[in-house]
């Protein structure tokens, strides 16, 4: 009899766990908070990226989109959490440029960015800005570039750490242009700027938002902007390939990655709501007074461009024999 009574109450465990596993299986997405981590301090680029879109995606979500900065280690902290964390929809991860240019110069990292990820949208890029100390002799790119030929090894770029992308931005600058000058890394760009406004270093090329209002102050002066064409927000300064260094591009942008394993639907449904927020006219706004173009691509085309980029920027690294280690 007690053996009975056990095979019953075993069935009835069975039963009543593969009931428990269907109901978790048929809960609305999402069905709790969503946690949007950042890799950078609060007030930076990044983290006003994400605060621009989590309000509107909570909306979209019936669920808060709650913010989560942990800074440390140029990202690779909030990198490594987002690879670790459930592949349930709950932990998304933003990420800019140096997600991939990581990859293009081997960094070693705590996750593989290509297995342990999953692309979501690519939501914004932006040009950068070549920046000098409005004291230093050169008012266009031909002259900066002439003047650092003529005191080879003198002057100085400061830039917002090892492989950032305002570190390899200026690097190729140099490599195009065969010019010697002095790379000096800080902490952050803010710290890089204010060495460039103090005359400690004589140029560097920033991401815009930190650099605007310095610009509009006139306590720097910009030479170029990086991108493949002008950007409104700074409307009569060229880019550096019109002015003066033929074929030379960098940008800054700005994507959205889930953990591996996150289901089709979800990363459908987190797609949709980024991409409806990517659309609205506010947002749009916001993201043009950061000089930044909105995008909002596909799963697939992201992780088409994080392959691009990541390749584009070892051939660069290589060919130019670039030395940011």
């Amino acid at each position: 009899m007690s053996g009975i009574i056990s095979a019953v109450a075993r069935r009835a465990l069975m039963l009543l766990a593969a009931f428990s596993l269907s109901a978790v299986a048929q809960q609305p997405y999402p069905s709790k908070s969503i946690r949007f981590l950042v890799g950078y301090s609060p007030g930076g680029v990044n983290d006003i990226v994400s605060r621009i879109l989590s309000p509107e995606m909570s909306v979209g979500l019936g669920q808060q989109v709650v913010v989560d900065n942990r800074a440390g280690a140029a990202g690779i902290i909030a990198n490594n959490l987002a690879a670790q964390a459930a592949a349930d929809g709950h932990t998304i991860l933003l990420v800019p440029s140096s997600f991939a240019t990581d990859m293009a110069r081997g960094v070693k990292l705590p996750y593989d960015p290509v297995r342990d990820f999953l692309p979501v949208t690519l939501v914004a890029s932006s040009s950068l800005v070549l920046v000098v100390n409005p004291q230093l002799p050169a008012t266009s790119v031909r002259e900066l570039i002439a003047l650092a030929k003529s005191k080879p090894g003198q002057l100085a770029f400061g830039h917002a750490g090892n492989g950032n992308i305002t570190h390899i931005t200026a690097e190729m600058l140099v490599a195009m242009t065969g010019i010697s000058v002095v790379a000096v890394a800080y902490k952050g760009g803010g710290a890089a700027l204010i060495d460039v406004m103090s005359g400690q270093v004589q140029f560097g090329t920033p991401t815009i938002p930190p650099a605007l209002g310095f610009l509009k102050a006139g306590r720097l002066r910009a030479l170029g902007v990086t991108g493949s064409k002008r950007t409104p927000i700074l409307p009569d300064v060229p880019t550096i390939a019109e002015a003066g260094v033929p074929g030379y591009e960098s940008s800054a942008w700005w994507g959205v990655l889930v953990p591996r394993g996150t289901p089709p639907a979800i990363v459908e449904r987190l797609n949709r709501e980024i991409v409806r927020v990517l659309g609205m006219d506010e947002t749009r706004e916001r993201l043009a007074a950061l000089g930044a173009d909105t995008v909002g691509s596909s799963p697939k085309e992201l992780g088409d461009f994080l392959r691009a980029e990541t390749a584009r920027w070892k051939d660069v690294i290589t060919k130019a024999k670039i030395k940011i280690d």
